[in-house]
């Protein structure tokens, strides 16, 4: 099948003056002098895209996502090489970019769509559909110049999404959307993708990538540095971020002990001032006492990156400065979007103790984990019996990241079967999920 996208050996130079008089120089030399410094933003790209297939750009900022981005799209042009696009593109790409900020939402609709090669009747066929979608309601009749970045972005996406494009490009714009129109415009782009259309993202979320795209590509150094399956490649991506970390806090000198508040398996000791805690992460009155937390894997060896599957263990251990009665211990799992993934105490799963001892730990066992893949955060309490008030509450301050290959949705994964019936009931075929392997679309 001919591809839709195919680009070969392109690159792109920026010439980058120290001042703008350096270039009106450089014009009077005629060459014979350069003013400038060159930097590549993309060198030696070689991208085949075909009909259908959703690909998300992943890469650090400065990478050069953007700028294939705008390659891709005909907004700027390449220095050398060659790009061929086959098909309508609709770019989602800055906030009101082709707006105008005296005419009305719906006077800026028909002048987009128009750039867009869409006449007049087809605009008109389409005009009540982008309304209803950008749900700006009354607003849709009033100058733009008033919207918020949210209502631009309802709009921008709402024009981009029903021009009937066979290429849609995004480059992470949807971010300033509030959480009820991002899951609209997510369901939306699976909409699209159905219809056998291709999509092109651009996101700093590995889980946004993977849930959207089959296909990832990482762009490093202005460079395609891995090209494949979304969940082999985001791997990749993250484990060379978290490596990028560790390098440095090597060079910063920072050591586990000294970690600031929220490092890996930090140790909180109260009387050394190098990890006192803020309070808005650390509260309670301190008759019971968390002085240490580590993440473990199932053989009780440190880690902060599991396999979906494995067994994770958060120990809290813990001191009483006095007689602590009925201690409550809590830990919950938050994914670092926000989102709590899991939080039990003792005392609601009935697994407490009479009085918290002297000295001693506590570990949290998980075993099997099925959390999916992401970045998490864990908060570790004590509280008093009643379960409000706090002897040490750590807010989330301990991290664990887990790598997992399937491509189901959520924060979890639940362990389920297909019953099939036939036959008016009398055939069961029973297909139970694999939990092992990867889902494929």
């Amino acid at each position: 099948m001919e591809p839709i996208i195919d680009i070969s050996d392109l690159n792109k130079k920026y010439a980058i003056y120290a001042r703008p008089f350096d270039r009106v120089k450089e014009l009077m030399m005629f060459g014979r002098r350069s003013f400038h410094q060159e930097l590549w933003a993309l060198q030696d790209i070689q991208l085949r895209v075909r009909p259908g297939e959703s690909i998300g750009f992943i890469g650090s900022n400065g990478a050069g996502k953007s700028t294939l981005l705008k390659m891709i799209s005909g907004i700027s042009s390449p220095t050398s090489g060659r790009l061929a696009v086959r098909g309508r593109i609709s770019a989602l790409m800055e906030l009101g970019a082709g707006f105008h900020d005296d005419f009305t939402g719906r006077e800026n609709i028909y002048m987009n769509c128009s750039i867009l090669g869409m006449s007049r009747e087809q605009i008109n066929r389409k005009l009540d559909e982008i309304i209803a979608f950008s749900e700006l309601g009354e607003f849709i009749d009033r100058p733009i110049k008033i919207y918020s970045t949210g209502m631009f972005m309802r709009l921008g996406f709402s024009v981009a999404i029903n021009t009937e494009p066979d290429i849609l490009l995004i480059d992470e714009i949807l971010a300033v959307g509030d959480e009820y129109f991002q899951t609209k415009c997510y369901d939306k782009i699976k909409e699209f993708r159905s219809q056998g259309k291709t999509v092109i993202f651009v996101s700093h979320s590995t889980n946004t990538v993977r849930g959207l795209c089959e296909r990832a590509v990482w762009l490093e150094g202005g460079r395609i540095h891995a090209d494949g399956d979304s969940v082999e490649v985001t791997d990749l991506y993250l484990n060379f971020q978290r490596n990028r970390i560790g390098q440095r806090r090597q060079q910063e000198g920072i050591s586990e002990e000294a970690s600031p508040p929220g490092a890996d398996a930090a140790t909180l000791e109260p009387a050394e001032p190098a990890v006192e805690i803020p309070a808005l992460t650390r509260q309670g009155t301190r008759e019971g006492e968390i002085h240490k937390v580590e993440i473990l894997d199932g053989n009780e060896q440190p880690r902060d990156v599991f396999d979906f599957g494995e067994t994770i263990i958060i120990r809290l251990h813990f001191r009483a400065r006095g007689r602590v009665p009925n201690p409550n211990v809590g830990v919950s799992i938050w994914r670092n979007d926000n989102i709590l993934s899991y939080g039990s105490s003792s005392a609601k799963d009935a697994a407490g103790l009479e009085e918290l001892p002297a000295n001693g730990y506590v570990d949290y066992v998980i075993p099997d984990a099925t959390l999916m893949n992401g970045d998490y955060e864990v908060s570790a309490a004590i509280f008093c019996p009643d379960d409000i008030h706090p002897y040490d509450f750590h807010n989330r301050l301990y991290h664990f990241q887990v790598r997992c290959r399937r491509r189901d949705e959520g924060v979890t994964y639940l362990r389920h079967y297909y019953r099939y019936v036939f036959d008016n009931g009398r055939t069961v075929i029973t297909r139970e999920a694999d939990m092992t392997a990867p889902r494929r679309r």
